[in-house]
């Protein structure tokens, strides 16, 4: 049998901690409503996901803040504790609350899997047929489902639920780990983040609490305390993981370029497929070999050159010297620019020195250019 409630002060502590986290939840809804606004208009669907999600979920869990700590205390026989000792017959307002936090959450929920699965991973190429944004539509439905008798349905409820988060929590490490340098840390940072944050969230479900009743009151302390900590530590996590440029960064690359310091071009990249104007490309060449004539009379290097809407991010090595003509000024790709110079140069430091002026010798490192800057 469950106690009524935590002994008093720890009762107090668990109440002030999930205050805590209402608050960090609607400070960072805020946050992304700001990078709504700031960031350019393809990047909009994503960070209006996000915001509804942090908004959402946090009227969701003020909700069900409300009903477990007051509602269900004060008018309920068994505490906070009465889904899981009434093996979720529970009724009127109560029953309303709790019913309305779980339609708000995985509304919610379900809009970020849309957005991960319509502005991500269709934009990275990987077509799942909005598998996981169905799963979360059932999983929602069957929560609801177990307060009208259906408890069987709770094995049913664990495979789904587990299905969405290991699909998001495994989306994240995929391209973590085929990613380089600051883009691999953030990624990871976004898996480790929403990892804490859906144990703290599978923390206070009854559905655990029903399968697990022994090694749940073994250490309930930790429990009753730990989800909102985790909570407030997942979401501050993620935020700081997530740029959105991770993921619309491909759609800013145009055309890379690999030039010595005379000039010469031996290597370059077409990255939209499309046949581009050679007049242009000409005309391009020229005036960036241009510049480099003028950049090594001065001490002072250029790192990014300007023109309406083409920006050059410029990188300078021992031997060559590497320019990636895009369509935005980002972080993320100065960083793969600078780990493609790097690994150029190692890849082909027996060549320089040799080197006739045989272009085709280089062309191994569209193999650098596919692992760089394709993931």
């Amino acid at each position: 049998m469950y106690p009524i409630r935590l002994i008093d002060y720890l009762w107090e502590l668990e109440i002030i901690l999930w205050v805590i986290t209402l608050m960090i939840l609607y400070l960072l809804g805020a946050y992304f409503v700001k990078k709504y606004f700031k960031e350019p208009i393809e990047s909009k669907p994503f960070n209006f996901g996000i915001s509804l999600f942090l908004f959402g979920y946090g009227t969701a869990r003020l909700i069900e803040f409300i009903r477990s700590y007051y509602i269900a205390y004060e008018y309920s026989l068994f505490g906070y504790y009465d889904i899981v000792i009434t093996n979720f017959q529970i009724t009127g307002i109560d029953l309303l609350m709790r019913l309305s936090y779980i339609i708000i959450s995985y509304f919610v929920i379900t809009v970020v899997c849309f957005s991960i699965e319509k502005y991500i991973l269709r934009e990275l190429g990987y077509n799942t047929r909005y598998f996981i944004t169905i799963t979360s539509i059932i999983t929602g439905i069957i929560s609801v489902l177990l307060y009208f008798n259906m408890l069987w349905l709770l094995p049913v409820l664990t495979v789904t639920f587990f299905i969405i988060v290991g699909s998001i929590v495994s989306f994240f490490l995929f391209f973590g780990f085929r990613s380089e340098g600051r883009l691999k840390r953030s990624f990871i940072l976004c898996a480790i983040g929403f990892s804490l944050f859906v144990f703290g969230l599978i923390m206070t479900l009854p559905d655990t609490h029903i399968m697990m009743t022994e090694f749940i009151t073994s250490i309930e302390t930790f429990v009753h305390l730990g989800s909102p900590l985790f909570h407030i530590a997942g979401g501050i996590i993620v935020t700081f993981g997530f740029q959105l440029e991770l993921f619309n960064w491909s759609q800013k690359i145009q055309y890379l370029y690999v030039l010595m310091p005379n000039g010469v071009c031996v290597f370059d990249y077409n990255f939209r497929h499309k046949i581009m104007d050679e007049n242009l490309i000409s005309g391009t060449l020229v005036a960036i070999t241009e510049i480099i004539q003028e950049v090594t009379k001065s001490k002072t290097k250029l790192k990014t050159i300007q023109q309406e809407e083409a920006i050059f991010l410029l990188e300078y090595g021992k031997n060559v010297m590497v320019a990636l003509l895009t369509t935005e000024n980002l972080s993320v790709l100065r960083n793969k620019l600078e780990i493609f110079l790097e690994e150029f140069e190692t890849f082909f430091i027996d060549i320089f020195p040799v080197w006739k002026g045989d272009t085709t010798v280089f062309l191994p490192a569209n193999v650098l250019v596919e692992r760089i800057f394709k993931t």
